[in-house]
């Protein structure tokens, strides 16, 4: 039987695969105020992108303890919004 998992693929250098807050909210099961809150405390990176905060997923995948393919699966079957970005570009 195929394995059926979707693969990140290779990212161009300084390329980002991130969530909103509520989707890091979902994959992790907690409150969007606590994701917001790890944030500010500096657990994971935020970054605004059009006037809404992104986590990365790396940083969701570190909290999980599984892999980033693994957490982007997860999202994917949960069929949140990923979004790709360049780290360097958004403040």
């Amino acid at each position: 039987m195929k394995d059926h998992a979707y693969q990140i693929g290779v990212l161009p250098p300084g390329m980002l695969v991130c969530c909103n807050i509520a989707a890091a909210a979902s994959l992790l099961n907690r409150s969007r105020s606590t994701i917001s809150s790890r944030i500010k405390s500096g657990l994971f990176r935020g970054y605004r992108v059009s006037g809404n905060v992104v986590v990365p997923l790396v940083d969701i995948a570190q909290e999980l303890d599984v892999s980033e393919t693994q957490a982007y699966n997860t999202a994917l079957a949960s069929r949140l919004p990923l979004l790709r970005i360049y780290a360097e570009e958004v403040q």
